[in-house]
């Protein structure tokens, strides 16, 4: 029981710490005293669901606690401000509580900004031997864009190929996307060509090939630890 207890601490105090660095208001927030008013309401709610979401290992399925606070923004700042002032200002308790949690988010942002300035490299997850593999096989290969099954290897695939990937839209509109989610909307090498793509990644984990039963003008070039490369659009295969 007690060990289960230190895990639980061990894992959310950073958790606690990056909340209140990225959202320092909330220690403010503790110190407004209990109104009725909306703002209110609405500010200390989504605070709580932030707190209970850092804490409560289960919610964390649904997402760092700490991205509710930035719907909470808005009423948060609000309700401190009106706070400061009805206590006489910033050398109020609530006030110096402010003034000393927005100079800790400062300090947590400047270190923060030093520490990634002096990393060389972000690796974040594992990268399978076959996918690494074939990525490093694109040197030798002629120009063209990349698409991936499963999609989750898109960005990996762009990074270390320097090539464009198939992979719906990080911003805008997501129209785009639509062709690859929830489902396949068109045969993968038929929407592929159509939007000037080359080559295929199959993780065989995730997908058969024989499943997507490519057509003639597809040539299986490489096979990696269970990952396959294709050429959609083949000389050879097309001849």
């Amino acid at each position: 029981m007690l060990g289960n207890w230190a895990s639980w601490a061990a894992g959310s105090a950073p958790q606690i710490v990056r909340l209140i660095g990225e959202h320092p208001l909330v220690v403010a927030l503790v110190l407004v005293p209990p109104s009725k008013d909306p703002l209110y309401v609405w500010a200390v709610s989504l605070a709580a669901l932030a707190v209970a979401g850092t804490l409560a290992w289960p919610l964390r399925a649904f997402g760092p606690g700490r991205n509710y606070m930035k719907s909470a923004i808005f009423p948060t700042v609000l309700v401190v401000a009106d706070a400061i002032a009805e206590a006489g200002g910033l050398r109020s308790l609530i006030g110096s509580a402010t003034v000393v949690a927005l100079a800790a988010s400062v300090a947590s942002v400047a270190f923060f900004v030093v520490y990634m300035r002096r990393k060389k490299d972000e690796l974040t997850a594992h990268v399978p031997p076959g996918l690494s593999t074939l990525a490093a096989r694109f040197e030798a290969l002629p120009p063209g864009g990349v698409v991936c099954l499963p999609g989750g290897y898109s960005d990996y695939i762009a990074y270390r190929t320097r090539r464009s990937v198939l992979w719906g839209s990080h911003s805008g509109s997501l129209d785009k996307f639509e062709l690859v989610s929830p489902v396949w909307r068109e045969r993968v090498e038929t929407a592929a060509r159509r939007l000037g793509v080359r080559y295929l990644i199959v993780e065989r984990a995730y997908v058969d090939p024989a499943v997507l039963a490519l057509d003639a003008g597809s040539t299986a070039i490489a096979n990696e630890d269970g990952f396959d490369l294709f050429d959609l659009q083949a000389p050879s295969a097309a001849a």
